[in-house]
């Protein structure tokens, strides 16, 4: 079961982006925005660094095997970049293959 993740707008330029950058999907005849997968892999990445906890790696390769198409890799990998979260990425990805 997948369960959401809510983020509070902040002022920094990841959450900028993100908010530019929302997912509108209908639901029972609303408009519900959504961030985009892209800014959710990047939180649970930043979250891993500052707890440790798999948890978030599990989220992350559970985003990757549901919806791994429509993540935006070069906008995935600036971010990551950005956020100086490469070594935590190469774990997330090392992740997928843990049973």
């Amino acid at each position: 079961m997948m369960r959401p993740d809510v983020y509070f707008a902040g002022a920094d330029e990841l959450t900028e982006w993100a908010l530019k950058n929302r997912v509108v999907f209908e639901v029972e005849c609303m408009s519900v925005f959504f961030a985009p997968v892209e800014y959710v892999i990047v939180n649970n990445l930043r979250y891993y660094r500052m707890g440790g906890s798999d948890r978030h790696l599990r989220d992350i390769a559970r985003m990757l095997e549901v919806s791994e198409a429509g993540v935006n890799r070069l906008t995935l990998d600036d971010w990551i970049a950005r956020q100086d979260l490469s070594a935590e990425w190469e774990r997330a990805l090392d992740y997928r293959d843990v049973p």
